[in-house]
C-alpha cells in the first residue's frame, strides 16, 4: 500500500473535530478583543519521535480559516530528536489559537502510532508486522496510515476490502473451513483475497486443497504452530501464512526463527495502533512585528 494519505476520505472527520472544540467560536479570544493581528508559530516536537500527520495540518488549516498558512520543515516519516522545528505556521492570532489544540491533538497521536510502529519494525528482519482493524472509530484512514509511516503493513481497511474466514463464520455457517473457502472463491468479486483463519493442525488438508490466496494460524500453541507451518510449507511453498493472537514483541525471536526457516511469514499485531502512546508537541505562538 502506498504511504500517501487520501485527504478526501479523512475531511469529514477534520470537520467534526473543528465542530468539537469551535461548536459556537472561541469565547476566550472573542471575550479579550483579539482581532485582525497577524502571528506566526512553531510546532516542535517535545521528545524524540517519527513525525506523523503533517499533510492533516495542512488540511485543517485551509478548512479552519483561510489566513493560516502551514510550513512543514520536515515530511512525515522523518525521525526527529527532541526539540526540533517539525512546522511552523502563520496567520491571523485567532484562527492559529483555535488552530493549535485540534491540530496538536491529530499530530501526536499519529506520531505516537509512527513511533511505536518504526519501534518494533526495527526488532524484526524477517517477519513482516501487520496492523488489523482494532482502530479507533472514524480514525481508521489516519492510524492505517500512521502504521505505513511506521514501517508497518496495513491488513484489510475494511469489510469490504476482503475475504477473511473466522472461527465464528465456520461455527455459524456450520460447514468446514475448506467449504467456506470453495464458496467464497465462486461468488466474490474478482481480485479479492481469500484468507481463512485455521485454529487447529487437523483442518490444514482439507483447507489447503481448496486453496485460499493466505492461511491465518491463529492463536496456536507453539507445537502446533511450527507444526502447522512445516504441513502448510510441504505442500505450498509460497502461500503467505499469517500468524495471529497474542502476538507482542517478546514473541519476535521465536517469530524469527521461524521466518528463517519458512518464507512468507507475518504477523498481524493490533496492538501495532491501540498499543501507542501520544507524542508530546508544543506550538509556541509570536506575533509579527509591524
Amino acid at each position: 500500500m502506498s504511504e500517501s494519505l487520501d485527504l478526501e476520505s479523512i475531511r469529514g472527520l477534520l470537520e467534526l473535530a473543528i465542530a468539537e472544540d469551535l461548536p459556537s467560536g472561541d469565547v476566550t479570544s472573542q471575550s479579550v478583543g483579539i482581532t485582525n493581528q497577524s502571528a506566526h508559530g512553531e510546532i516542535r516536537v517535545k521528545q524524540d519521535a517519527v513525525v506523523c500527520g503533517l499533510p492533516v495540518l495542512n488540511e485543517l488549516a485551509r478548512l479552519m480559516g483561510r489566513s493560516l498558512v502551514v510550513d512543514a520543515k520536515v515530511v512525515d516519516g522523518t525521525e526527529v530528536c527532541s526539540g526540533t522545528l517539525v512546522a511552523s505556521c502563520a496567520g491571523d492570532l485567532g484562527d492559529l489559537l483555535a488552530f493549535e489544540r485540534t491540530a496538536l491533538n491529530f499530530l501526536q497521536h499519529l506520531s505516537g502510532i509512527a513511533t511505536h510502529v518504526r519501534s518494533l519494525v526495527a526488532q524484526v528482519h524477517h517477519v513482516e508486522l501487520f496492523d488489523t482493524r482494532k482502530t479507533t472509530p472514524g480514525y481508521r484512514e489516519l492510524e492505517k496510515y500512521a502504521v505505513r509511516i511506521g514501517g508497518g503493513r496495513n491488513h484489510r481497511m475494511s469489510l469490504s476490502d476482503q475475504v477473511l474466514i473466522k472461527d465464528n463464520h465456520v461455527d455459524g455457517v456450520r460447514k468446514t473451513g475448506g467449504e467456506l473457502v470453495k464458496r467464497a472463491r465462486s461468488v466474490a468479486p474478482k481480485g479479492v483475497l481469500i484468507e481463512i483463519e485455521v485454529r487447529h493442525f487437523e483442518e490444514l488438508e482439507e483447507v489447503l486443497h481448496n486453496r485460499p490466496d493466505v492461511i491465518l494460524l491463529d492463536n496456536m500453541a507453539q507445537e502446533s504452530l511450527e507444526k502447522s507451518i512445516a504441513y502448510i510449507r510441504t505442500h505450498d511453498h509460497s502461500i503467505p501464512i499469517e500468524i495471529s493472537g497474542n502476538i507482542t514483541k517478546e514473541r519476535f525471536e521465536e517469530l524469527e526463527n521461524l521466518a528463517r526457516d519458512y518464507k512468507n511469514l507475518r504477523a498481524s499485531m493490533g496492538s501495532l495502533t491501540y498499543g501507542a502512546g501520544w507524542i508530546d508537541f508544543s506550538l509556541i505562538i509570536q506575533m509579527q512585528s509591524l
